[in-house]
């Protein structure tokens, strides 16, 4: 649930006519402290605000002054845009991401994606997020990336790093949870006397969305050793610019772990993020979108 989280949060801000006609070649970079810089080999995009191609392009986001530039050796492009959204992470650092998209089609991949959450680093390697809106009928002329995933979307990671875990705390809140488990959950989670904190990767994440209904499934490896499934209906409120994620189930093995979920949501302390009941609300305030009606760019030839 950490992860599906953390991928909203890169989404939610792109909105086009459609899907936007991008396709970028191995851009790798790090965001922090309300600035980031990124390289790519190549980048091309057919935007409504402008159209371009680059190579060896470097890639500079600055939140404080709420635009992207783009420079390559030949051009420099300005982009307003305000990655509010990413404040709520301390540190991120990615590479080797691939992105290709049609106006119907948007596919990337990713070898590794490090978002740090104080005081936890969380490292997801091979990550594959795609979505096809060939077959949504209705009106598809403002659908952005989050909204395509939404309705048609798929997401895939080799493995997670969650960091350490504290096993006495895991159990008792099991125990918690499923009373009608007790001797089941003693059995499959033994607290560990001499490592109460050990570390726990996940391995092989498949979520699904379609039609705003998720689910998802994650072998817990580690001293935990089952898989973890979850599912519930995503909803995501434009004119508000809040996300709804209402969380149906969440099971590790025979247990129930939805309210442990919850809990660990809720103990990340991100601003833009609460709990009421089974319901993860993402607020995204007055996050601006980029979009042909309100956003503004320069194009510099270098000489």
């Amino acid at each position: 649930m950490k992860c599906l989280l953390i991928g909203t949060l890169f989404l939610v801000n792109l909105s086009w006519a459609s899907f936007p006609l991008v396709k970028v070649d191995n851009i790798s970079g790090t965001y922090s402290d309300k600035k980031g810089k990124a390289f790519a080999e190549h980048a091309s995009y057919d935007l409504d605000v402008v159209k371009i191609d680059h190579k060896n392009i470097e890639v500079e986001f600055n939140n404080l002054e709420g635009n992207l530039v783009l420079n390559d050796p030949n051009t420099t492009v300005e982009i307003n845009f305000d990655f509010s959204f990413l404040n709520v992470f301390r540190t991120i650092a990615f590479s080797g991401v691939n992105i290709a998209s049609t106006d119907k089609e948007f596919i990337s991949g990713m070898n590794q994606l490090k978002v740090y959450i104080e005081p936890t680093e969380y490292v997801l390697e091979e990550v594959e997020l795609s979505s096809d809106i060939t077959g949504i009928s209705g009106d598809v002329k403002d659908v952005s990336i989050l909204e395509g995933i939404i309705a048609n979307g798929d997401l895939g990671v080799k493995t997670i790093s969650f960091g350490p875990i504290d096993s006495s705390k895991f159990r008792n809140l099991i125990l918690e949870e499923n009373p009608n488990h007790t001797k089941e959950a003693i059995k499959k989670f033994p607290a560990n006397e001499s490592f109460n904190s050990i570390p726990v990767t996940g391995r092989n994440l498949r979520v699904v969305c379609k039609d705003e209904s998720f689910s998802g499934s994650l072998l817990l490896d580690s001293w935990i050793n089952t898989w973890f499934y979850f599912g519930g209906k995503v909803e995501n409120d434009q004119e508000a610019k809040k996300l709804y994620i209402d969380l149906y189930k969440a099971k590790i093995g025979i247990f129930s772990v939805r309210g442990l979920a919850l809990r660990m949501i809720k103990d990340l302390n991100l601003e833009s993020v609460s709990v009421e009941g089974n319901r993860i609300i993402v607020d995204f305030g007055e996050t601006s979108r980029l979009g042909s009606n309100d956003s503004k760019q320069s194009i510099t030839a270098k000489h």
